[in-house]
Order: C-alpha cells, then structure tokens, then sequence
C-alpha cells in the first residue's frame, strides 16, 4: 500500500471509530427507556444527540488527522471538545445557562 492509502485507511478508521461510539452513546438512552418511565425521549432527541456526537467527533479526527499535535495539546482540545459539547447539550436540554441571564 501508499502512504496516502494507509492515510485513507487511517482517516476512514477514525469516522468508523466516530460512528460506533455515537451509536454505543444513544444505547444508553434507549436502554434506560425500557426500563424505566423516566427516561422519554423523542426521535428528535435520538436525532440531535448524534448530531452533537458525530460533529464532536468528526471535528477532533479531522483536527487529529490534519495536525501533528503533542498529546498535551490534544488532551487541552479534548477537553475542549467536551466541555463545548456538555453546554450544548444542557443548553438544549433544560436551558441551563440562558434562564440565568
């Protein structure tokens, strides 16, 4: 193979990472709504959340894959990621941070 089919391989590997993971995320949800009562979520909320999921990931393989990053640096944009990707979610949640202001 060619560095640029390895590097294809590599990049479609990381988006089929991206993909199994959102799917293993929106199990939980699914899961938790047959046992319980408590748990009610719509085709519309499967349907944001991986909207959130994909874009986050697809967003740090792109940036991964384009840059050659110290892991410090890649750590720091993770948890950016992360921290970007939880106000989101609690802002369409509930409005958490809205409702203050």
């Amino acid at each position: 193979m060619h560095t640029h089919d390895n590097r294809q391989l590599t990049l479609k590997s990381g988006f089929t990472r991206v993909i199994v993971g959102t799917l293993v995320v929106l199990l939980v949800p699914f899961i938790a709504m047959q046992l319980s009562n408590e748990v009610n979520w719509k085709v519309v909320d499967f349907m944001i959340m991986a909207v959130l999921c994909l874009t986050a990931g697809f967003t740090l393989v792109f940036i991964f894959r384009r840059f050659c990053l110290k892991p410090k640096t890649k750590l720091r944009i993770i948890l950016l990621m992360l921290a970007v990707f939880i106000y989101v979610w609690a802002e369409l949640a509930v409005g958490l941070l809205s409702d203050v202001v």
